[in-house]
């Protein structure tokens, strides 16, 4: 499970925009490096904030309006297949759409995940959510933990990348 100060850091790269990409492929071996000397290593999810900074997401959750965010793991950007995920880098419109389907435009808490059945994304489109057994899905990703909340924020750690249109 994350620790309170990684996710603190994954909040504040993916709500201030401190993150900034070297290398041009944010999802494949890209060394993302923080403007500030006050954050710690990003942890298991480098790719995702590099990857949203690559695809100009930080705005989406920089807006101050309360957000829910599947952040899917550098494992989860890994277990795609390697030229899927290239491709994907390079199409920065279906990028975009595939970071925005991971972005719930309200703060989803976690007994609300234990209930819900579904939530629209920024993207547009609305995620599965289901109850197995206590183990919670989103379109088939494992959640991981709690949750982390902040201001205007929750960041939830998943263990796959979610994609619009289930795939298409």
């Amino acid at each position: 499970m994350l620790t309170k100060n990684l996710m603190s850091f994954v909040a504040a790269a993916l709500l201030i925009g401190t993150i900034f990409v070297q290398g041009a492929s944010a999802g494949e071996g890209a060394q993302c490096k923080s403007k500030s000397k006050k954050c710690p290593s990003m942890g298991n999810h480098m790719k995702t904030c590099c990857i949203m900074k690559k695809a100009g997401m930080c705005g989406t959750v920089k807006s101050g309006k309360a957000v829910t965010i599947f952040a899917p793991t550098d494992a989860a950007w890994e277990k795609m297949p390697k030229a899927k995920r290239e491709a994907l880098m390079k199409d920065h419109k279906k990028l975009h759409k595939v970071l925005a389907y991971h972005i719930v435009p309200r703060k989803i808490t976690k007994d609300d995940l234990q209930t819900m059945r579904s939530a629209k994304t920024t993207e547009g489109e609305f995620v599965m959510i289901n109850n197995k057994d206590g183990t919670i899905l989103v379109d088939g990703a494992i959640l991981q933990g709690d949750g982390d909340k902040y201001k205007n924020a929750t960041i939830y750690e998943i263990d796959e990348v979610l994609m619009p249109e289930r795939g298409k």
